[in-house]
């Protein structure tokens, strides 16, 4: 700048185009070949004077440039849910399966009980009833979905929890996947069983 150039002189005049500079690597602007390019926007709004000097067109590549960015971090986020450990079982619902036993045993049936919870709330009871009803199906695992289905009015349990006494048998996992169930414990020790899984990929597991 010579000594009787007015000061701002250089700033105000037209653009001829970006000025070679150094790009700036990040790993994302890497991985995205945004390398160089200003893509916040709070990094603009403290560089008043660059920001004025960037074209339009360079502009539109920085919204979508940001916009790339964000749609790559959002797209993490199912996969961190996905991973997060499930709720801590409560105790109480062991219980009300050990009830659900007791009352098999009166009567003379196997000595096994399930229920089934739903957002804090009980809503299938399965006492065994093998012997009672002379049906090898009435296990009181599958006898408990049943009950919830009945009285939710719907087969689709998601979300619903499966306390039973011992852990549940092959057919009874199954039937636990078909209703959609997302988790199982057993056990007064409330051991985690998973979610149920459909036959065929118990068959795989093996």
């Amino acid at each position: 700048m010579g000594i009787h150039e007015p000061f701002g002189a250089r700033e105000l005049a037209p653009w001829r185009g970006p000025e070679p500079t150094e790009p700036h690597p990040t790993p994302i602007g890497d991985a995205l070949g945004l390398s160089g390019l200003i893509v916040s926007g709070r990094a603009l709004a403290q560089a008043p004077c660059c920001a004025a000097r960037v074209p339009p067109i360079c502009r539109r590549r920085n919204v979508l440039a940001a916009t790339a960015m964000f749609a790559l971090s959002s797209s993490f986020a199912p996969l961190c849910r996905a991973g997060a450990a499930p709720a801590a079982p409560d105790g109480k619902w062991f219980e009300a399966a050990a009830a659900m036993r007791k009352m098999a045993e009166s009567w003379g049936d196997q000595a096994y009980g399930a229920v089934v919870v739903l957002d804090g709330q009980l809503v299938g009871e399965g006492p065994s009833r093998v012997i009672k009803n002379q049906d090898p199906d009435a296990h009181a695992e599958r006898e408990a979905i049943r009950d919830a289905q009945r009285r939710l009015g719907k087969a689709d349990l998601t979300g619903a929890v499966m306390y039973s006494t011992s852990r549940p048998c092959s057919r009874c996992e199954a039937a636990a996947a078909r209703a959609k169930l997302s988790r199982m414990f057993f056990g007064a020790d409330l051991a985690d069983a998973g979610a149920p899984r459909a036959a065929q990929e118990q068959q795989q597991a093996r």
